[in-house]
This record gives C-alpha cells, sequence and structure tokens, in this order.
C-alpha cells in the first residue's frame, strides 16, 4: 500500500494539488493532518516506503547517477545511508559525504498525453464471411415482399403461442 502511496505521490507536483484537498484528502483518515511538503529537490529523493519482514526500507534515488536502491535504517550503499526514519511524516534522514539531509516521499508529476482517436470511416457494408451465401440484391419491390412476409411469419408464431393449448386427459 505504501508503495502505491509512493506512486501516486510521485506523480503530482505540490503546486497543482487544491488546497482544499490537502486539507481535506480522500486517502487520509478523518482530522489527520496534510502531508508534509518536500524539502528543496537535491540529488536524492526519497520515493518509496515498504515494510519487509516487519523492517520498513526505503527506496533513495540518487538523480545524479539515476540510480535506485533500497535501504533499511542504518544500512548505506554507495556513500548514502539511512540514519532515522519519522513515521508519523513518512521522512527519512539520510547521510551523504557527511551531510545529513530529510527526505520526504518525492511528489508526483502527472503529464497530460495527446491520445490519437481513429477518424470515423464511411459506413460500408461488411463482406460476407467465406463460403457464406450473401442475400441475393433486389430491387425495393422485392425487399418490401421479404419483409411483410416476415411480419406475417412473426404474427402466425405470436398467434400460435398466444392460443390456448390444449390440456392433456387425465385419467
Amino acid at each position: 500500500m505504501l508503495c502505491a502511496a509512493a506512486l501516486l505521490a510521485a506523480a503530482v507536483p505540490a503546486w497543482a494539488v487544491p488546497e482544499s484537498l490537502l486539507r481535506n484528502s480522500p486517502f487520509m483518515p478523518a482530522g489527520s493532518a496534510a502531508p508534509t511538503q518536500p524539502t528543496q529537490p537535491g540529488r536524492l529523493e526519497l520515493r518509496g516506503i515498504m515494510a519487509i519482514g516487519g523492517t520498513p526500507k526505503f527506496t533513495i534515488f540518487d538523480t545524479s547517477n539515476n540510480r535506485a536502491i533500497w535501504l533499511a535504517v542504518g544500512e548505506s550503499d554507495g556513500g548514502i545511508r539511512v540514519s532515522a526514519f519519522d513515521p508519523a511524516t513518512e521522512a527519512v534522514t539520510v547521510e551523504l559525504d557527511g551531510q545529513s539531509q530529510r527526505l520526504t516521499m518525492k511528489e508526483a508529476q502527472i503529464v497530460n498525453v495527446a491520445v490519437a482517436m481513429p477518424t470515423p470511416t464511411a459506413n460500408v457494408m461488411p463482406s460476407p464471411p467465406a463460403g457464406a451465401n450473401p442475400a441475393p440484391a433486389g430491387n425495393e419491390q422485392e425487399i418490401q415482399e421479404r419483409r411483410n412476409r416476415i411480419v406475417e411469419e412473426l404474427r402466425r408464431r405470436r398467434a400460435l403461442r398466444q392460443a390456448p393449448q390444449p390440456q392433456p386427459a387425465t385419467r
């Protein structure tokens, strides 16, 4: 669930979210505080939080080399060390080159994509399947006569269904 929230949070910039939605988020419990805003964009970004075996792990993305790593508190990789986690604000403190930095979830950026709709084509009768005998083309009078025969057959069948059915004789 946290990964889905991380992906969603990574898709919307803070300036694009209406203030009323931040105060009354449909995804937060009623009366909870609005999510914290991220620190200044920098080299490191928090992109995901997931509990594995009860231990939270964090995706730290390094923008300088486009590399993401999963680390738990106390672990380090490539000079990046996660030193603390605040579950209330979902923020981590990381150390890089002797500097400590607090990271919150990267805000998502939603990009509108134009979708090309197929252009309507002229109404063309589909060709009959292979092996099918297409109905012979006829003039308007023949077509009307066929329609009349179909209508009469439908009326006849309806009358048969509605006629009282003879009851079987009982002994």
